[in-house]
């Protein structure tokens, strides 16, 4: 593989040395010139190269990410982000009194403040404890998880720790209690094994914009074909029923899949982008990016442990990640990422870590120069 043409590909090489890829992906040369080529014929073509281009974007995303995840094309939609997706679990699994959520400690966001609402209804949301060891993390699963549990929701991968969850034996477990699965696979995506059918996970969202070099503002909802009227669906639009190119007569029957969740007109620019992004990656192999990525993040873990640093994923070791979590006992995370954005270097400062986060067009130069930057600081 050509990774100093990889590299060339994406402009944000030309001023800085991204390691923040966990956060969003800046785009590639590949995507710009396709969505510039869509603007160039729309403006001469208005409407008719709306409805030319509409389904071809539509069905190359939805073949490349059911090949991703392992699932039906028919299981995937796409959405805004992984907080709407999470609102459509919380408010459509029906909840009684007594009930419980159970969610991870120091999760996201977007895997908390949608599922707050229920506690008005006498439900409660629990956490589960962390751990830097996938044993350890079931552990504390098994210790919490009850017969009144209705829900665990987490990430495929912690945001701030790196470290991957085992889904399969989360999803086991979950079936021995007759508890809902429901996995944010914003950081899992791309660079770790997330196989939707074999291990039987029904509840799948998350953002694109992050190891799957998606736009901003573009999310992914993944609901198993067999499981879709176990939710409620709370909205409605014009493309959630059936025949919904045929506006009239009104109808009440909802399409019977996940694309009853694509309430109306999406923005196809958002899809071509994401189509010519997720076409760029397939044509390379998912396993050959995973292999590449984790090349380069055990090396700068390498790095990192010789510079002084505590590294995390030693912890977690052998699984492997492309995020990074790293403390110095002398210098704080924040000075850490000030100084290197003041060299271009951009990673982020998570719970009194810095988390690198490395990608395909990330070289062994850059994280060298990184490193040799970081020796000055901390020194």
């Amino acid at each position: 593989m050509n990774w100093k043409k990889i590299a060339a590909d994406f402009p944000i090489n030309n001023n800085f040395i991204w390691l923040n890829n966990a956060g969003h992906v800046p785009p590639g040369q590949h995507a710009i010139e396709a969505v510039n080529r869509f603007m160039q014929a729309h403006t001469k073509s208005g409407f008719k190269t709306y409805s030319l281009m509409y389904p071809q974007p539509h069905k190359r995303v939805k073949s490349i990410l059911s090949g991703l995840l392992n699932c039906s094309e028919d299981d995937v939609a796409l959405i805004h982000n992984t907080a709407e997706g999470m609102n459509f679990f919380s408010h459509g699994l029906n909840f009684s009194s007594g009930d419980k959520v159970l969610l991870p400690e120091q999760e996201y966001p977007s895997n908390v403040y949608p599922w707050e609402h229920v506690k008005e209804n006498g439900v409660s949301i629990s956490f589960i404890p962390n751990s830097n060891t996938q044993d350890g993390f079931i552990r504390n699963l098994k210790e919490h998880i009850t017969p009144d549990t209705k829900a665990v929701s987490l990430s495929a991968v912690h945001w701030c720790t790196g470290m991957p969850f085992p889904l399969k034996e989360i999803s086991s477990i979950c079936q021995e209690n007759d508890t809902e699965f429901v996995v944010d696979i914003s950081q899992g995506a791309g660079h770790v094994p997330v196989y939707i059918d074999d291990w039987d996970i029904p509840f799948c969202t998350g953002s694109a914009w992050k190891w799957l070099h998606g736009p901003l503002g573009l999310g992914i909802l993944v609901i198993k074909k067999d499981k879709i009227n176990s939710l409620s669906h709370i909205f409605k639009g014009t493309q959630s029923v059936v025949s919904s190119h045929n506006y009239f007569p009104y109808k009440s029957e909802l399409k019977d899949n996940v694309d009853r969740y694509v309430f109306s007109t999406p923005s196809l620019i958002d899809w071509i982008y994401f189509e010519a992004s997720l076409s760029y990656l397939s044509n390379i192999g998912f396993d050959t990016i995973a292999n590449r990525i984790y090349e380069l993040s055990d090396y700068l873990s390498g790095q990192l442990s010789e510079t002084g640093f505590t590294v995390l994923n030693k912890q977690f070791a052998p699984v492997k990640s492309g995020i990074i979590a790293a403390e110095h006992e002398k210098v704080s995370s924040k000075k850490i990422v000030d100084k290197l954005k003041a060299k271009n270097i951009i990673c982020a400062d998570r719970f009194n870590r810095v988390r690198f986060s490395v990608h395909i067009f990330n070289t062994f130069d850059q994280i060298d120069r990184t490193v040799s930057i970081l020796k000055k600081i901390v020194s």
